[in-house]
């Protein structure tokens, strides 16, 4: 994969431009805790699905394509869309290519609102965020920070983060489904 990334940067790049090194991205996985309320009538199994899917959707967004017929009716610019290499599945919209890049922190106020929004749900309450490191044990120090000038400051001891949760840099979080819980109310 790193070869073929190498030859399709190289066949791209402009002149006077070079890369110093390329590599993989590293996982980190995250699992995901909470108390959901769901309408009487809720199908708990989809709801559960939905909720994988959003939390997934939140950690790792996907790239859209558009056709060029979409993007001529949005009023970009031929040259604007046309800016880069060729693609096989239509045209992507540098903003929104943009959107997609490493998360450097996991907020939980995002995951809530995304779940709100799913059919069925009435409330999400304790929503906790815990990272775990390749091995399958927890991280320590890198949630729920408080500030100093800017800065955030971790407690060494908290595992699990009710607020923010901090990746390590140049890594992917990955939802950890073996120890994510969610405990449905009606």
């Amino acid at each position: 994969v790193i070869k073929k990334a190498k030859e399709v940067l190289y066949g791209h790049r402009n002149l006077d431009e070079d890369y110093c090194r390329i590599r993989g991205v590293d996982v980190e996985d995250v699992a995901v805790c909470a108390d959901v309320e769901v309408e009487p009538d809720a199908d708990i199994e989809w709801v559960q699905a939905q909720i994988w899917f959003e939390i997934d959707q939140y950690f790792n967004p996907p790239v859209p394509f558009h056709t060029l017929q979409e993007l001529m009716n949005e009023g970009i610019p031929t040259e604007n869309i046309f800016n880069g290499p060729a693609l096989n599945n239509g045209f992507i919209k540098e903003t929104e290519l943009e959107a997609t890049g490493l998360k450097a922190v996991l907020r939980v106020s995002d995951i809530v609102n995304q779940l709100m929004d799913i059919e069925g749900v009435v409330a999400v309450n304790n929503l906790m965020l815990t990272k775990y490191d390749a091995e399958g044990n927890v991280v320590n120090g890198a949630a729920d920070p408080t500030w100093d000038n800017g800065k955030p400051l971790f407690d060494a001891d908290k595992t699990s983060a009710s607020w923010l949760l901090f990746v390590s840099e140049l890594h992917q979080p990955r939802l950890y489904h073996n120890l994510s819980r969610f405990h449905f109310l009606k």
